[in-house]
């Protein structure tokens, strides 16, 4: 009986885990995080007066913090990664797979870890 209840306890706790965002509402001063049922997970990031949601994608959401683009992770505790975005240069959108930075007639490309991946596009 123990084992049967460990099993369905760590399968539990799996689903847990690999819950995936599917929505980041603004809700007064914090971004709210919704998954895939449409419910809200509990988790919420704090944004300041300045601060704006700059895109999201399953796992990760991305917050405007003056000339940053801070990478939250989907239980809405911040990475400690980010993007240094300067005076003009914005987020235009989040993939799944990288984060588009809109650099003067550029897009760059960077991965979760705040990192160039060296792929861009004229634009």
């Amino acid at each position: 009986m123990k084992t049967n209840f460990l099993t369905l306890l760590l399968i539990y706790s799996f689903v847990l885990c690999t819950a995936q965002i599917t929505e980041v509402k603004k809700d007064g001063n914090y971004a709210k995080i919704y998954d895939d049922k449409g419910k809200y997970t509990g988790h919420s990031i704090y944004l300041g007066s300045n601060n704006n949601i700059s895109g999201y994608n399953a796992h990760y959401v991305v917050i405007t913090e003056g000339n940053y683009a801070k990478i939250y992770l989907e239980n809405g505790n911040y990475s400690g990664k980010s993007i240094y975005l300067g005076s003009s240069n914005f987020v235009k959108n989040v993939s799944n797979s990288a984060i588009l930075v809109k650099e003067g007639h550029y897009v760059k490309y960077y991965d979760f870890n705040g990192h160039y991946t060296g792929a861009s596009t004229y634009e």
